[in-house]
């Protein structure tokens, strides 16, 4: 199974040396996500991982700047799709809801989807829960990688699922290790 692991929001002094570790222990995807990041800001941050990693590094949020910054893709909320443009580039999805997931074209690439279990950082959207997920999934044309919640504690909860990635953050980076917490989700 394929991970995305998405930064942490604020930048903190380890925090290259250990996404450069978990690549090297088989990160799949990094999620380029920040609060208050420029295009700047990006590329020195970009700058600080071996190039080797550019093109499995996807930014959210910044459809205009990921082909500038020659990062692998941009993951774009489900508004942003409504544009036939993105039908030729390298944009996933991201939504937080059935009705959101729906309303996306058939020609959409991937989608990520959550929170499937309660999560800290995304609070007020209540959780999707293995059962639905599995539903709704049978019911696009599309990948889903859902995401919100999942750490080493549920994982067994969702590996007999027909998913092929998942997305974390706090299932990482809330650990006192988080490579340590990367090689037991793995």
């Amino acid at each position: 199974m394929k991970i995305f692991l998405t930064t942490s929001y604020d930048d903190f002094a380890s925090e290259i040396e250990l996404i450069e570790e978990m690549f090297q222990n088989g990160l799949s995807y990094l999620i380029l996500h920040k609060r208050k990041n420029t295009y700047e800001e990006f590329q020195r941050w970009l700058l600080q991982l071996p190039l080797e990693y550019r093109n499995k590094i996807w930014l959210k949020g910044y459809g205009n700047l990921y082909q500038s910054l020659e990062v692998g893709g941009v993951i774009l909320e489900e508004k942003y799709f409504t544009n036939d443009s993105l039908k030729y580039q390298n944009a996933m999805a991201m939504v937080y809801s059935t009705e959101e997931l729906f309303q996306l074209p058939h020609w959409t690439k991937a989608a990520l989807i959550g929170p499937l279990f309660s999560s800290i950082s995304i609070p007020g959207i209540p959780p999707l829960g293995v059962e639905n997920f599995q539903e709704i999934s049978k019911k696009v044309p599309f990948p889903l990688i859902p995401f919100g919640g999942i750490d080493g504690e549920n994982i067994s909860l969702i590996k007999n699922l027909n998913i092929k990635a998942i997305s974390v953050m706090g299932g990482i980076w809330n650990y006192g290790n988080p490579v340590k917490a990367f090689k037991d989700l793995m």
